[in-house]
This record gives C-alpha cells, structure tokens and sequence, in this order.
C-alpha cells in the first residue's frame, strides 16, 4: 500500500487490489469488502455504464475512454462519495492535492465540486492494470492523464461517506 502526502497533509490510499487482503486493517468495513468482492467477480467484465452494488449506498461507475493531457483535465472532489478508483487495463496518472489548498471553481453540483488549477504541489499516483486509490472528501484528484496508453478501462466505485461513518456491517441487498 502506499500512503501519499506528508506529515502536513492527509493521506490517500493507493495499492494493488490483489493486496487489499493484506492490508486488512484499513479494509475490515463491511463496504470495502463488498467493493472488493464486486470488482473480483461481475465488476471487471461489467458493460460501461452505472452498476448499483447496494442501493443509495455504493455504485460503480464503469467506463472505457481515452487519457488526456493533464492541462486539459481538472481537479474535482466530491461531498457526498469517497471514490475507489480501480483500474482493469490501460494505465493513467493521477493528480492529488488536499482540497484546503485549493480555491474553488463554480458551486458543487451533483456531488462534484471543480478546482481552480494549482501551479505546483500536487503529487501523482500511476495507475496500472489491477491497482486502486481511494480518494476521500478532501482529496481533490485529477484522474484521466496520458501516462504510458491512451486507452483505458477502469471502474469507479462511490461508497457513500455517512454510511461508511455509521455501518460497519455488510448490509443486506
């Protein structure tokens, strides 16, 4: 697992989804397991589009697109969700900076909030095939960079934050 900032920032979670296993300590909360079950079996063949996983608490968000150039991209973050960012082919870079050394850009709206490009001071995770990040409320993240591929097929899966904050069991669907 790598842990990404410094003693002044929080931190992100960036590993390999083989490893979650053994990372078990920061993954025992009932949504992790399932998010990892659901990507092992029907997420990595699911078609593009939304898949609800458990209802008005975790969906994942299937998709195949291109990469771009990191200065056409933005960074968002998200109130509402914490994002586990699992890739199944391609490769991208991911940029990461905590949103409270950002300024704001337009109002949040469907549980996305958009950020005025920083200069510098951002850090950036490389996504590979069968690698995941979780990007929290305040990690602000600019995914979709032109790494080493162009193409790439990756899922999101949004656990929402207050169940996370209140359950620790895996909830009946």
């Amino acid at each position: 697992m790598t842990k990404v900032g410094d003693a002044s920032r929080k931190i992100m979670y960036q590993s390999l989804l083989d490893n979650a296993a053994l990372d078990g300590s920061c993954f025992i909360h009932g949504a992790w397991i399932t998010v990892f079950e659901w990507i092992n079996l029907p997420g990595r063949n699911a078609s593009v589009g939304t898949h609800t996983i458990i209802p008005n608490q975790i969906h994942a968000i299937v998709m195949r697109h291109k990469t771009s150039a990191r200065d056409t991209l933005r960074f968002e973050s998200h109130h509402d969700y914490v994002d586990l960012q699992y890739t199944v082919e391609g490769d991208e870079e991911i940029d990461w900076l905590p949103t409270r050394e950002l300024v704001p850009e337009g109002l949040l709206e469907n549980d996305v909030q958009f950020w005025k490009p920083p200069v510098t001071g951002w850090s950036s995770l490389h996504q590979s095939a069968g690698r995941f990040a979780i990007f929290l409320p305040n990690d602000a993240h600019r995914p979709g960079i032109r790494s080493v591929s162009t193409d790439i097929h990756k899922i999101v899966v949004k656990v929402r934050r207050t169940w996370l904050m209140k359950s620790t069991e895996i909830p009946v669907a």
